[in-house]
């Protein structure tokens, strides 16, 4: 007998592991070269600090947004609708001044968040299933 986890406990791994590989892969980075930086202050005089508020908060709000793309069961051009979305998010954040990339990328670089979120996303969501049914076999289990 099979035995799937609960649905909670599911979307709860996949967001932490899609998270954990954003960050790793794709965010370490664009904060270590500086090459999306964030103009935001919730702390008087602690850069740092702002950032990791703010980074944070736009890789939880990339991830969710991800993972109801990926597991919803629009059709491609919705989900297309919601990459546009995000696209836009980012410009308005640019627009705002609380978000700011290096001469000429923020196109290469708004599209690497949402192509590699997306991409995490449906590879974590894959090691899970596959892991899942995997085990019926193991004695272990």
């Amino acid at each position: 007998m099979i035995h799937l986890p609960k649905k909670p406990i599911y979307y709860l791994t996949l967001f932490l592991g899609a998270n954990a590989a954003f960050s790793i892969t794709v965010v370490f980075f664009l904060y270590a070269f500086s090459i999306q930086v964030f103009n935001i202050v919730v702390y008087d005089n602690d850069f740092f600090r702002n950032q990791a508020v703010f980074i944070v908060s736009y890789r939880t709000i990339i991830i969710l947004l991800m993972m109801i793309l990926y597991c919803s069961k629009l059709k491609w051009w919705w989900k297309g609708a919601g990459f546009i979305l995000i696209f836009l998010m980012n410009y308005i954040l640019v627009k705002m001044g609380i978000q700011t990339f290096k001469d000429g990328l923020f196109w290469l670089i708004t599209l690497v968040n949402i192509v590699a979120s997306y991409f995490l996303v449906a590879v974590i969501d894959y090691l899970l299933k596959k892991r899942q049914f995997g085990m019926t076999n193991n004695k272990h289990s």
